[in-house]
């Protein structure tokens, strides 16, 4: 929060683009006005030109956005996923094929014995990725998918298996129910399979659902955050 208020000249509570561009760039990285401008469209939400405290807030959390220029972080930096785009996207044509980077999920180590479970997944992250559903993910589209917690970043891949059971939990609330959930349903399977007592159930089921009848996949990962294993056993 203090990062946001320092980086909010204008303290309206958002943040425009030259108001990210001073912060990354004052973080003595390797952040171009380019990079800024790309990092701004990638983290907004909105179809105004603002970042709210939120996206800043999952940019920071997904590593895109650093906190200071020594920042560490289990999920990745910015810079090393342009670097990963760049390996994907070999010709430099500016885009990677869906059918492509469906296949390196699934092909990941963690992923030694795909099954079909595993293919939807692939599947699920590279729809939710094409906005445009032009079957090519552009690099914003890409970042994106960062944000979301759909992209991550992890030599030992160890992070790609948690994104896998985060998917396996979402995909517990949303499969069987077109027309939406009730927040009885979610407290009932948060009840079941997450060995929770009715109070936290009914809190954690209002933080999923937001006042609405359904649970998005980024609600459940900001949810639980990626303290989640207490909570995944066994699986969805």
């Amino acid at each position: 929060l203090d990062e946001f208020q320092k980086a909010d000249r204008s303290q309206d509570g958002k943040l425009n683009t030259l108001e990210l561009e001073a912060l990354l760039l004052s973080q003595s990285l390797e952040f171009t006005k380019k990079d800024a401008t790309l990092l701004f469209e990638a983290c907004k939400s909105s179809s105004a030109n603002e970042l709210s405290f939120s996206d800043f807030f999952l940019c920071t959390l997904s590593g895109l956005i650093p906190m200071d220029a020594v920042q560490t972080t289990q999920f990745g930096s910015y810079l090393q996923y342009i670097d990963m785009f760049r390996k994907l996207d070999a010709p430099g044509t500016g885009t990677v094929p869906k059918s492509e980077f469906a296949k390196f999920i699934v092909n990941l180590p963690v992923f030694s014995n795909p099954l079909e479970l595993e293919r939807s997944f692939g599947q699920f992250v590279v729809t939710e990725l094409d906005a445009n559903a032009d079957g090519q993910l552009s690099i914003s589209e890409f970042l994106r998918g960062v944000k979301r917690h759909l992209i991550v970043l992890d030599t030992a891949h160890y992070a790609w298996l948690r994104t896998f059971e985060f998917w396996l939990m979402y995909r517990s609330f949303a499969e069987n129910n077109p027309e939406g959930l009730s927040i009885e349903n979610v407290i009932v399977k948060l009840q079941q399979h997450a060995r929770m007592d009715p109070a936290t159930a009914t809190f954690v089921a209002n933080s999923l659902m937001q006042g609405k009848n359904s649970v998005t996949f980024e609600n459940m990962v900001t949810t639980f955050g990626f303290g989640v294993e207490s909570y995944l056993s066994p699986p969805f």
